[in-house]
């Protein structure tokens, strides 16, 4: 649209809730759905200042009960992207993205899958500004994923959200927009002594491209993680999260990498082993005449086995990478790793901390980041 209101772009819903049991139950049941947001329509203003369209929000969210057999739930997402901006309008914001997948199964023997994935829309790119406006800003995503099995059957919980890149600027001056944050959830248990594998993985959105003197680029997004796993039946128990925070956008103005902060995102009990380990990444920083910092790390975990099996954590922070530069390289970001176990067995902990890289550069190059281990302590309850 030229000069005029842009028209609404259309949000997308899936839902689909699948539910037996006796002699209607399959041996296998796989259930799926998806929504895909529709993109923004662009908008061109040669003497009115607006903004195109944002991109629509995606929902999906899919439930599965299988009573008893196998069963599989999967639910995907997708934001739309935000529509462009030419001359002096600004570009769109990317749509949001929610998926959510849950899957229960009856008996021994049938193995759950549960599988959420979330991506956010990138926002809008600007074209030839003629004055000085912004890049649409890339969506959210959040991601939810459960399993569970009420006798003795293997559960896999894998979830994942990554939020949408931020947009750039193409030709004139203008900012970039920031990288959308995101969140993931994972929950899985069961009765028996099937493996229970629970993940939970996030990743920040890119920053967007600014241009222009003085004009900044995108910072990149956040990202958060949480996963949970039990087993009253005793079985092994594997828990872990991995977030990355987005790369921070080039511009005169560099974006800052993303910083990544897991306490505590970790969590699960049963009589058997349980295995837990937490993992932040921070973000590259952006390019520039003197890059930006890298986002700084921090993984701190306190917890125990709640049913007295051993019990083994790790804790890992690594610190992003210093923007590259031509004169100087952005500071490696900070990193910071501490751990404190209790359990009524074996207790195994190890904390890991890994300051980023210095960007590099044609004269002066940025300093690695800090590295910092905290605590780390592991406690076995076995002779007190």
């Amino acid at each position: 649209v030229r000069d005029g209101l842009a028209g609404s772009s259309g949000t997308a819903t899936s839902s689909l809730n699948k539910n037996v049991s006796g002699v209607d139950a399959p041996s296998a049941l796989t259930v799926i759905t998806e929504a895909m947001g529709g993109d923004g329509e662009r908008r061109d203003s040669n003497d009115v200042i607006g903004t195109a369209a944002n991109g629509g929000d995606g929902v999906a969210s899919t439930l599965a009960n299988n009573a008893d057999g196998m069963v599989q739930s999967q639910a995907r997402a997708v934001g739309g992207d935000g529509g462009a901006g030419g001359f002096a309008a600004s570009g769109g914001n990317g749509g949001s993205a929610e998926a959510s997948a849950t899957a229960t199964t009856g008996g021994d023997g049938n193995p759950v899958e549960a599988f959420g994935n979330a991506q956010g829309g990138a926002g809008g790119t600007i074209y030839g500004s003629t004055v000085v406006n912004m890049a649409g800003d890339g969506g959210d995503a959040t991601s939810y994923s459960e399993g569970s099995a009420l006798g003795n059957s293997a559960v896999t919980v894998d979830d994942f959200a990554q939020g949408g890149h931020g947009g750039e600027m193409n030709g004139g001056t203008g900012m970039g927009g920031s990288g959308g944050a995101a969140s993931s959830t994972a929950v899985g248990s069961n009765a028996g002594t099937e493996l229970v594998r629970v993940t939970a993985n996030a990743r920040g959105g890119m920053g967007g491209q600014g241009g222009g003197i003085g004009q900044s680029a995108g910072a990149g997004g956040t990202a958060m993680a949480n996963a949970t796993g039990t087993s009253t039946g005793g079985a092994q128990v594997e828990v872990s999260t991995s977030i990355l925070g987005g790369r921070g956008g080039d511009g005169a103005t560099p974006g800052a990498g993303g910083a990544s902060v897991l306490i505590d995102s970790v969590s699960g009990s049963t009589a058997g082993h349980l295995l837990l380990s937490q993992e932040a990444i921070g973000g590259s920083g952006g390019r520039s005449t003197v890059g930006a910092a890298g986002g700084v790390a921090s993984s701190e975990l306190t917890t125990g086995n709640l049913l007295g099996g051993q019990l083994t954590g790790t804790a890992t922070a690594i610190g992003g990478i210093g923007g590259g530069g031509t004169k100087n390289g952005g500071t490696g970001g900070s990193a910071n790793a501490s751990i404190d176990l209790t359990g009524a067995g074996k207790v195994d902990v190890t904390a890991n901390a890994t300051g980023g890289e210095g960007g590099i550069s044609d004269e002066v190059g940025g300093d690695g980041g800090v590295a910092t281990v905290g605590t780390v302590k592991g406690l076995s309850l076995i002779h007190i």
